[in-house]
């Protein structure tokens, strides 16, 4: 049995390049979920890499279609200039660039208090207290929550959205308080502080690809 950690590689997958990240955690069995090019895989940790790997292969039907399922999303050319480093995307508006192409982990710097000041407006509203804030950039979350600190963290990459989706997912971090699973009480509660959900959510998922190709701008 491996001790709990973390393992990255690139791999090819019926003829595919795929950044793989396998999380070896205390748990049964093995999942893997595809988007865009990454393969992110949460295993036991009495599994070992070229036993995924395996796995992956076996699967490798399934996973070019989750793949292409998530390239085919959102309609690239409404954001061409943007990727061309001609507009930026900022909570939701395309704005012309002005000058020299700044990347958006420095750009975003510069708009930092308004993540903090939707943060902390969406918290008022919902009448909650003490809850603590963290906004830096993130790999793999757009948000989480720590129990032991009664700490939520948002990716500072959340300004690419308007602020509906931000406020979303403050509401999906703020229901993890007192219950860190994502079970029917969880959905229950998101449903009653956010009703609109569900269409945020697939939002945020459709757009996730852009936003990934955006960070890469440098």
């Amino acid at each position: 049995m491996r001790k709990e950690q973390v393992v990255k590689f690139n791999m090819v997958v019926s003829d595919r390049l795929f950044n793989v990240t396998i999380n070896f955690k205390k748990r049964r069995g093995a999942t893997y979920y595809v988007d865009f090019n990454n393969i992110r895989v949460s295993a036991s940790t009495f599994y070992n890499v070229d036993l995924i790997k395996s796995m992956i292969l076996s699967e490798s039907s399934k996973i070019i279609k989750m793949s292409d399922k998530t390239y085919n999303k959102v309609d690239l050319n409404k954001y061409d200039k943007a990727l061309h480093k001609e507009e930026y995307l900022i909570m939701g508006e395309l704005v012309p660039v002005k000058d020299e192409f700044l990347a958006y982990k420095d750009l975003f710097k510069k708009y930092k208090t308004v993540l903090n000041e939707i943060y902390y407006d969406t918290l008022d509203r919902l009448s909650i207290k003490g809850v603590s804030l963290i906004t830096k950039p993130l790999k793999s979350k757009w948000g989480s929550y720590n129990s032991k600190k009664n700490q939520i963290t948002l990716n500072l990459y959340l300004l690419f959205f308007e602020r509906e989706i931000i406020e979303y997912v403050v509401c999906h971090e703020v229901c993890h308080i007192g219950n860190l699973t994502h079970n029917k009480k969880f959905h229950n509660d998101l449903d009653i502080i956010c009703p609109k959900n569900k269409q945020l959510r697939k939002k945020i998922n459709d757009l996730t690809v852009l936003t990934r190709k955006l960070q890469l701008l440098s």
